[in-house]
């Protein structure tokens, strides 16, 4: 899967690095658009992740994405 925020996940990758989440953390992604970040912080740091975007049909896509996730 790929992302369109810019600079990609690797981007997002380095700023976690420098990020005290851990399993008890609760992260809100506004904008997430189809979840990519949302599905990489979950799994990652196995923390609780809210993600929300304005457009229907990419959290429709994302829901479909991750759905054996959940």
């Amino acid at each position: 899967a790929t992302t369109t925020h810019p600079r990609g996940l690797n981007a997002t990758k380095a700023l976690l690095q420098r990020s005290p989440l851990r399993k008890n953390s609760k992260v809100l992604d506004v904008g997430c658009g189809a979840g990519i970040t949302s599905a990489f912080v979950a799994k990652t740091y196995e923390c609780e992740v809210y993600a929300i975007d304005s457009s229907s049909e990419v959290i429709e896509k994302a829901q479909s994405l991750y759905k054996k996730n959940s």
